[in-house]
Parts: structure tokens; sequence; C-alpha cells
């Protein structure tokens, strides 16, 4: 098992006096008891902040330097090491912020540990707990210790399979780089200095340049629909771009519809293009030019997750033309029965709670709970919403955890497959290009 000790404060729990949480003594007993005989892994501020290593124990420091040594520990910077090890034996992680941000994905138990307010600790940061139920609580003096089991047999992690997948789209890449010669490219057009479209595109860049295709970004602060057509048709013809995605939203003067018609059908990494979606429809999969991203990573999710979609009710809430509609056409290839609620659908609770698989994507934070699902449902939850400025998506994460069989978080969900998929897309594009 691999087991997680955070201390909840922003400096590794150093109080405004200078007092460390590491070296107040009864916390200190409780981890070395707790620990004893076993793995100790620490990040090396953590270290440092300790100042000794701990007795009777296996210690490993993460550290990225390869030069750091420490006399009777292993020093590392291999990160997996711990993920590894812990498939064996019992591992603890000890750590602050960094270490649980690397981490909480793998771990089956958190140990929160936090020093009374009177130490002036900075607590401006928060873990993320949805995917754990709290387990005990207790009062320790001058610390809490608060320790969380965790769900994750229950969780479809988009950010873990689309890593699995990454890796098996890097191969690709460099078979297809092996035969044509050219590396994929992706342009990205962008209008405007929208904050939300600047992160999407970091994230974008930093995924491209994982896989090894070129992301290329086109951003105009201002431009007239005519003149954008221009600049897509430009990129139509060139031969080095493999595929054009228009960085949403655009301005309203700028009719997307049209937009999306002046992409060429076999560059259309969104497949927004109608000859696309027609195909889609269609049903042919080997003559699809590109899949829509998210309706795709929904698909590639269940299928990881080794869930029965043949013969499967599925509900979806929702229609929209990216996401609702061209999934339903996605299921009903895998041979599921699906049914499309929306705004309109009366005595939608008596639907839902007979799907097997129930997938939302309509816009409303924490709109369904447990009364909406039957035991061992399956939860996909495509929804991104705002709601006291934190992500949350259109299911009650902690309301429906304890019923379901399966369910995807908000975030670390459908997203990171949404992205994936997009570059799956790409090679798709770039060979269909190279053959004909």
């Amino acid at each position: 098992m691999l087991k997680l000790i955070i201390c909840f404060d922003k400096e590794n729990g150093i109080g405004k006096n200078g007092k460390l949480a590491w070296n107040i003594k009864s916390e200190m007993n409780h981890f070395k008891e707790t620990t004893i005989d076993k793995t100790v892994v620490m990040g090396r501020k953590t270290y440092e902040s300790i100042g000794r290593l701990l007795p009777q124990r296996k210690n490993i420091i993460l550290s990225r330097n390869d030069k750091y040594v420490v006399d009777g520990a292993l020093v590392t910077s291999d990160l997996e090491l711990p993920i590894r090890l812990s498939k064996q034996e019992d591992v603890y992680i000890i750590g602050g912020k960094e270490i649980y941000e690397h981490y909480i994905d793998f771990v089956d138990e958190l140990i929160i540990s936090q020093l009374k307010e009177s130490y002036g600790c900075d607590t401006i940061w928060k873990p993320n707990l949805n995917s754990f139920n709290l387990i005990s609580q207790k009062d320790k003096g001058e610390f809490t210790l608060s320790i969380y089991r965790s769900n994750k047999e229950k969780l479809i992690n988009g950010k873990i399979i689309s890593d699995v997948l990454c890796k098996k789209y890097i191969l690709e890449k460099d078979e297809l780089l092996k035969k044509y010669k050219q590396v994929p490219k992706l342009t990205i057009i962008q209008v405007g200095d929208d904050y939300g479209s600047n992160v999407y595109i970091s994230s974008k860049q930093k995924l491209g340049k994982k896989i090894g295709v070129i992301v290329d970004v086109k951003k105009f602060k201002t431009i007239s629909q005519d003149k954008l057509i221009v600049e897509i048709k430009k990129l139509n013809k060139d031969k080095s771009v493999h595929g054009i995605l228009i960085q949403h939203p655009l301005p309203k003067e700028i009719d997307e519809e049209v937009i999306s018609r002046a992409i060429e059908p076999l560059k259309d990494v969104d497949c927004f293009h109608p000859e696309n979606l027609g195909l889609i429809f269609r049903g042919d999969q080997s003559k699809y030019n590109s899949i829509p991203c998210t309706p795709w990573g929904v698909v590639e999710m269940l299928k990881f997750m080794n869930v029965q979609i043949e013969g499967s009710n599925v509900v979806i809430l929702g229609r929209s033309n990216i996401v609702g509609k061209p999934l339903s056409i996605l299921l009903l290839k895998e041979n599921a029965t699906v049914q499309i609620c929306h705004s309109k659908t009366k005595k939608l609770k008596a639907i839902t709670k007979k799907a097997d698989i129930l997938i939302s994507a309509i816009g409303i934070a924490n709109y369904i709970d447990k009364s909406y699902i039957k035991k061992d449902a399956i939860i996909i939850d495509v929804g991104i919403n705002r709601q006291d400025k934190k992500i949350c998506g259109d299911v009650n994460f902690n309301s429906c955890i304890k019923k379901v069989r399966y369910i995807s978080p908000v975030p670390k969900g459908v997203g990171p497959m949404t992205l994936t998929m997009l570059f799956a897309n790409l090679l798709k594009l770039y060979r269909k290009q190279k053959e004909k």
C-alpha cells in the first residue's frame, strides 16, 4: 500500500515563529510508531526540514540533483519508484504540497497532519479530498491527525488513462516519422486573449511536446471573419500543417459554423466539419477522418476500465453537437442501448435510475446526486463548472461515490482524455494525408 503523510501547511509545517511541525515531539513520536520497519520516502525539502533520517527504516530521499548524497539513505530522481515498491510493501511518503500533487492519484491512504492555529502556519492550500473517505480524526494536543481511505478503485482516472494512451501514440508517431520523414504538425488559431483559452493552449503545447509533435499557435488580437477564412485556407494548402484547430471562444461577430466549414476535412482535428460528422453518423469507422474528441475519450475510458458497453442501458444527459449527439452514435456502434435526455425530458429520475451507464454533459454544477442513480451504476461526468472558485462537474461526487461501481472525477476525468484524443486525431489525419 502507498500511504501519504502530508503537512497541510504551505511551507511544510513551518510556523511564523519558526516552529517545525516535524519537530513537534508528539507528532514525531506518532510517525516513528507508525513507520517503524517500513519504507519511508521524503522529498528533499522535507528531509532538510527534519534534519535527520528515521532509524530502523528503509529511507529514500527524492531529489532531482543526481549529485545529492545522504549517508544511510537511497537518493533517487526516480519519482515512480515509491509507486512500484508499494505494490509489494507498505510505503510511507512524507511531504508537503509538491509531494501531494505528484502522488495523490496513486495513494491508498492519506494522512493529513495539521498544527494548531496558534503556531501560525500558512494554510493557503487545501488538498482535494473528493476521492477519499474520512476514517478517523484525532486531536493529538499540538496537532490534529486526519486519516482518509482512498476510493481510487472506483475512480475512472482520465489522467492515468491518458498517460497510458500517450505512450501508445508516441510509438505511433515514431512509426509515422520513420516512414514519412516529417514531424506531424498542429496549428492552433486564437482570436483575442481569453485567459481560459491561453491555459488550454498551453496544455496542448505541453502534451504535444510530450508526444513529439509540433504545436504552432497563430494568434490574432482582432480579425474579421473573411480574413480569418483566408488564413484558414492558407493552412489548408500548407503541406507542413496536418491539423487545424480553432481555439474557442471566438468573437460574437464570427460565425463558428462558417469557420468550421472552412477547415479542410482532412485537417479537422476537432471533427466539427459537417463532412466529418456525417462520416461518424454513417458508422463506417474505416472512413473516419477524425472523431469528436470528448465522445471518443469517454468511450476509451469505458473500454480501459473493461466496462461492458454492448447491451448496456446508457443514458446521456445533454444533446449538444459536441458531446451528446456524436457520443450517442459512438455508443450505438458499440451496441449499447442509448437514450438522450435534455431540458424538456419528463420524469428524468425514472429514466436515469435505469441507466447502467450515466453520462452527464448538461453544465449544471452538482446537479446529479445519488437519488438519480441505481446501485453500481457507472457515471461519466463531462461537466466543467465553476462553483465557489473551484472546478466541479455535473455530478455531486460525494453524494454518489458510495453507490457507484465506477465514477469519473472532475478534474482529472474526461478533461485529460479530450486533450489526448485531439492528438490521436492529429496522427489519424497525418496518416490519411500521407496515404492519400
